[in-house]
This record gives structure tokens, sequence and C-alpha cells, in this order.
């Protein structure tokens, strides 16, 4: 009785530890994934240029040192507090970020002396999991609050001169032109005959000279007649352009294999010559500004269409980047950015239609590594 008294008791004790421990096993991932999802931030804040003058602008960049996993999230409800040399506070915002995690806006301080500036994240849930560097911040980590440290924004009567800017060239200039040139935007056309960004020379002269046929006399036998140039039916000059200073022109209409010629304007150098497919003529160049969270620049193509089908290349080697199928039929125009719209008109009743497309808005994007390609399609009934 005693012996099976003391088995019981044993077994009783062990039960009750293999349930301690069960308890603890279960507990423990509960607290420590509770630590995971909540993770310190770094607020940050600054003011360029800094001194600056009375009523000048200063840009202002703010947020946290934690970016986002694609641009379209951002972090929220960002502030920032103002205190300014008189005892008075002025509170900006509330911004959200880009996916950088910063962001920016422009101040204007109206008073002379020193400035205060702190801006202030609030605590809130990652929209979406991130993973960068190694480190992952999985969707629901609460971001805790934080405050940056406070910046002093010094403001002087003086007035800042802000970025300097360059004297237009007095001489013989060519491409590529330093992008931080920015005055010479008004004088650098794509085109050297282009007279409203170009001042053309006022006297006829040859800045250089290529032959492209024969020509002359034909003598002999055949007289006075001169040899064939082409000028009327077989023009040797079709289809030609001038994009960033480089000339596009093909030899003439029926030659095969048709060559397009690639040439500095400036100096007459052929850079390359090329056949395009089945002996396809340039349809038009284009220059495309890109303005996105990662990338601002101009794009520029040349286009070759054959039916519904447009390719477009590289103009600085010739080569292919990307094809477009069923554009739809239509007429082009050139839109503020440079891009190619196409619209068609067509009159029901005493309804006016208008169908637009953006055909040509490619540009490859380095923040994802792909080719974006929009080519939406927009109505309107007049």
């Amino acid at each position: 009785m005693k012996k099976t008294k003391q088995t019981k008791k044993i077994s009783t004790i062990a039960l009750i530890l293999l349930l301690t421990m069960s308890v603890i096993v279960i507990t423990l991932p509960a607290v420590t994934a509770q630590e995971v999802l909540r993770k310190k931030t770094y607020a940050i804040m600054g003011a360029t240029p800094n001194p600056i003058g009375i009523n000048q602008q200063v840009l202002l960049h703010f947020g946290i040192t934690h970016q986002m996993t694609s641009a379209q999230y951002g972090w929220e409800d960002i502030t920032v507090t103002v205190s300014k040399p008189d005892g008075s506070t002025e509170t900006l915002g509330p911004f959200r970020t880009d996916s950088t995690g910063g962001t920016g806006t422009l101040f204007v301080p109206s008073m002379v002396g020193t400035y205060s500036l702190q801006s202030h994240f609030p605590e809130q849930a990652n929209p979406a999991t991130i993973s960068w560097a190694g480190v992952i911040t999985p969707a629901g980590t609460i971001m805790e609050a934080s405050d940056s440290e406070i910046v002093e924004l010094v403001v002087t009567q003086e007035q800042r001169e802000y970025y300097p800017g360059q004297p237009l060239p007095t001489e013989y200039w060519g491409r590529p032109i330093d992008a931080q040139l920015r005055e010479w935007s008004v004088v650098s056309g794509s085109s050297y005959m282009d007279q409203e960004y170009n001042e053309a020379p006022d006297s006829p002269h040859v800045l250089w000279t290529k032959v492209m046929t024969i020509g002359g006399l034909a003598g002999g036998d055949l007289g006075v007649h001169s040899m064939e140039h082409g000028d009327a039916y077989e023009g040797k000059w079709p289809n030609r352009l001038i994009l960033a200073g480089r000339l596009y022109y093909e030899t003439g209409p029926y030659d095969r294999p048709k060559y397009i010629y690639c040439v500095d304007v400036r100096t007459g150098e052929q850079l390359w010559a090329k056949v395009f497919y089945d002996n396809l003529s340039i349809a038009q160049g284009q220059m495309l500004y890109f303005d996105s969270f990662n990338y601002h620049g101009v794009f520029s193509y040349l286009w070759f269409t054959s039916g519904t089908t447009w390719y477009a290349h590289n103009p600085f080697t010739g080569e292919w980047v990307y094809t477009m199928t069923n554009v739809p039929s239509g007429t082009n125009q050139i839109g503020p950015s440079g891009e190619i719209l196409r619209y068609t008109v067509s009159t029901s009743g005493f309804d006016l239609n208008i169908t637009y497309i953006y055909a040509i808005s490619v540009v490859f994007e380095p923040y994802s590594n792909a080719w974006i390609i929009s080519g939406s399609m927009l109505q309107s009934v007049l």
C-alpha cells in the first residue's frame, strides 16, 4: 500500500512538471514574437542651405532612416516643429514620406535670427514586409515614435547666393554639355537649325561636306547632261532629323539595302551606319523627359514603324530597345514632356469623340531593374 501511494505521488509530480514545461515552451515564443514586432526608429532633420537670407527658400528634409519596400508606400503623419527667434512656434505638416523613408518641403523664414527645427515621427505599423541588407522587418511591425535632433537654422539679413549660374558660351562648343550648365539650355536645342533655342549664323557657310553620289557633268557622247543626283524623284536627303547634336539620314528612298547614317553635326564624323529590319526608314525621333521617385532624366529614341508595330532604338548606338505592337491608327502630337500622343477623331451625331493614347511612355527603371511600359487610353467626349 505504501509503495503504491508513493508511486502515484511520483507520477503526479512528474505530470505537474511536464505541464509546467509545456506552458514554458508555449509561452516563451509568444513573448519573443511580441518583441520582434516592435522596432526602434531614428527621426532625421536637415535644412539646406544653412545659413540663409531672410525671405529666401530653405529645403527641409525629414523622415526616418528606415526605407520601405516599394514606391507605393510611405510613412505617415510626420510633422516638423519650427521654433522662431521671437519665441513663437509653428508646426509644419503632417507629411507623408516617399519610399526612401524621407521627404521634404520648402520653408521661408520671415525674421532674422536662429530658428530651431525638429521633426517628429509618430508610432505606426509597417504596411509591408521590408527586406534590406539582410535585415527583415515583417509587415505589421510597430515602428516606434521618435524625435530628431534639433537643427539650428541661421537666418541673416544678407541674401545668400544660390547655386551660381554660368555665362553662355562665347566660342565654339560641342556635346555632351555638362548638365550643371543650366543656363546653356536656351542655346542648345537638338537641331542647329532650331531658331527658338539656337543662334544661327548670320551668313551661309560650309561646316563640313559629305559626298553622297557621283553628280556633275556627264560629258562625252552624253554632252551637256548632268549625272543623275536624285533631287526630283529619288532625293538623297529623305527622312533626316537631328537629335541631341547628331544627324540621322538615309541616302535614298529606293536604295537596297537602305542604310541609316548617324553623323556628328559639328564635326561631320560618321558614327555608325545600319540597315533596320526590311529596309525601314526612321519614322521620327523622340526625347522623353521621365520624372519618377527614383529617376529623373531625358530618354531619346529613334522610331521605326511597320503597320501597327513600332520599334524603339537607341540613337547613340542604333541598337534595338523594345517593340510596341497593336498601336492604333491616328495622328501623332508631342506632349509637354516629349511623349508621343496619338489621337483619333470621329463624329457621331452632334458629339465629337476624341481618343488619346500615350504611345511611347516606356523607360528603364533602375530601382526595379525593369522596363516600365505605359500605354494607357484616355477618352473624352466634347
